[in-house]
C-alpha cells in the first residue's frame, strides 16, 4: 500500500507492505480496503474509553502495591509485638508521604487552561493506609464529558511563553515552571 496522511509526505509516498499499516499514526491501525487514488478519505478515530479506564486503574494498581509494600514493612503489630522491617525508618515514612503528596496535591505545570489539576477531581480518592480507589461512576463520567482535560493530567505536555525557544523534549530532572 502506499499512503499519505494529510498531504505527508508532499512528494512521496509512505509505502506498506500489507494494507494494515499500523507505524503511521500512534495509536492507529489503518486497515486499507480501496483505492482512492488523486482522492481524500476521511479517517475518524474514537476515543478508546475502556482501554484509558483500564490504564488509569493500572495506575492506581500500581500505586497501591508500592504503598502497601510500604505499610507492609512499616507495620507495627500490637497484638504480637511484631515490627516490620522498616519500622520507625524515617525514609521509608518519609517516601510515603512523598508518594501520598503527589497524588493528593493539584498537578504543577498544568496550563492554565486545565479543567483539572487533582486526582480527586476525576474520581481517584486517597483512603485508609494511603490506598487509592477509583469512583467509576465520576471517572466514567469526566472521561466521556472531557477526555482531553482528563488526557492533560496523565500526561507531559508543552507550552512555549518565548518565540526564542523551542522546547524539544524531556528529562527526568524536566521541572515544570
Amino acid at each position: 500500500a502506499e499512503l499519505r496522511v494529510n498531504g505527508y509526505p508532499a512528494s512521496t509516498w509512505i509505502e506498506s507492505e500489507s494494507n494494515s499499516v499500523t507505524d503511521v499514526l500512534e495509536g492507529v491501525t489503518l486497515n486499507l480496503h480501496d483505492t482512492n487514488v488523486g482522492g481524500e478519505v476521511t479517517v475518524t478515530v474514537n476515543q478508546d474509553l475502556a482501554d484509558v479506564k483500564t490504564k488509569i486503574q493500572n495506575f492506581v494498581d500500581s500505586y497501591n502495591d508500592v504503598i502497601g509494600t510500604i505499610n507492609l514493612y512499616t507495620s507495627y503489630d500490637a497484638e504480637n509485638e511484631a515490627m516490620g522491617l522498616l519500622f520507625g525508618d524515617s525514609s521509608a515514612n518519609q517516601l510515603e508521604r512523598r508518594l501520598n503528596t503527589l497524588i493528593t496535591h493539584p498537578v504543577s505545570g498544568l496550563p492554565d487552561s486545565a479543567r483539572y489539576d487533582n486526582l480527586s477531581e476525576i474520581g481517584i480518592k486517597s483512603g485508609e493506609g494511603g490506598l487509592l480507589s477509583i469512583d467509576s461512576d465520576t471517572l466514567s463520567e469526566v472521561l466521556e464529558d472531557n477526555f482531553s482535560d482528563v488526557a492533560t493530567l496523565f500526561t507531559f505536555g508543552t507550552r512555549n511563553t518565548d518565540s526564542n525557544l523551542t522546547f524539544f523534549t524531556r528529562t527526568i530532572d524536566t521541572a515544570a515552571g
